[in-house]
């Protein structure tokens, strides 16, 4: 966080916001998501492969069991596996500001959301009557129509992306701050996919491979499709910037896409059975990646580095 505000600073240092980050998107390690799709001999063979072979990656700290953001709808049972989404926690901020909003006294503030608008610019008043020097937004102007902020101190939260956040800015406030508008920061990714058979060898299986070094050498692959997600890090040994890799295998037993004809069938099939399961969406596969994929393990390794810069 070597370039963010001293303020977003001092709150990711207080004890609790990891924890509750945490909590709000139930943070789970892959090969403790007890989901058929996670919880098989894939998660295990990647953890104990990627670990043993740490050494061999220059750079490399550590590889462990991806932790990952899961969705759990309230009212459902905890278990399982679903992909994040921001609805339903919000839904449920909205529910429970709601009902603290009706009971007597008061005991917190009602959310109202709206729907089908779009915020174009904002209006701000300045501190003290002071002209430029701007404090607080006063009104909102929307695809439909003004919204005028009371009392002149609500916090507006900008959070449509960065673009989009640096439009409303310009429209709003012009060059106030510099290099707003002028300068792109995001992150280097790459890509790689690959499919391998999986051998006794890599699967722990015969005599002299499980003298109980490792618990879960022997294990066969399930019969339904599988999923597994791992987490590699380290740092570049010239310059100290971090990195990190994105492991992802996918398995589809064999006679899994016997009820899909052509290729494009078998890919939709594919598709639709990762699209709410799979860790990103580089998972997805296409058309001739998904041919006669059946029995293969699918890896799709995503390379992060930080950061780049960008003047536009």
């Amino acid at each position: 966080m070597g370039h963010f505000p001293d303020f977003m600073k001092q709150i990711a240092r207080k004890p609790d916001f990891y924890k509750g980050a945490d909590r709000l998107l139930h943070v789970q390690r892959a090969d403790e998501i007890r989901d058929p799709v996670f919880d098989s001999a894939l998660q295990k063979r990647f953890n104990h492969h990627l670990s043993a072979g740490l050494a061999l990656i220059p750079g490399a700290e550590s590889a462990k069991p991806a932790r990952l953001a899961t969705g759990v709808p309230v009212g459902r049972p905890t278990t399982g596996f679903r992909q994040f989404s921001t609805v339903g926690p919000l839904l449920e901020i909205h529910r429970r500001q709601n009902r603290l909003a009706r009971q007597h006294p008061p005991a917190g503030n009602p959310i109202l959301i709206a729907t089908d608008v779009v915020v174009e610019r904002f209006e701000v008043e300045p501190a003290n009557g002071q002209a430029g020097t701007p404090a607080h937004a006063r009104v909102l102007h929307t695809s439909r129509g003004p919204l005028t902020l009371r009392r002149g101190k609500t916090n507006v939260i900008l959070a449509t992306g960065p673009i989009p956040n640096t439009t409303i800015l310009l429209n709003s406030l012009g060059e106030t701050f510099g290099n707003t508008g002028k300068r792109l920061t995001a992150h280097f990714r790459s890509g790689i996919k690959a499919r391998f058979k999986p051998t006794r060898r890599w699967l722990g299986q015969g005599s002299l491979l499980q003298d109980g070094t490792d618990p879960d050498a022997g294990k066969s692959l399930p019969k339904e499709p599988a999923i597994s997600a791992c987490h590699v890090r380290g740092r570049v040994n010239e310059n100290g910037l971090q990195w990190h890799i994105q492991v992802n295998g996918s398995y589809e037993p064999v006679g899994y896409q016997t009820q899909a004809g052509s290729d494009q069938e078998k890919a939709e099939l594919s598709s639709r059975l990762f699209a709410g399961l799979a860790p990103d969406n580089g998972d997805t596969l296409t058309p001739e990646q998904a041919a006669n994929t059946e029995g293969y393990i699918i890896v799709c390794m995503l390379h992060f580095i930080r950061f780049f810069s960008m003047t536009v």
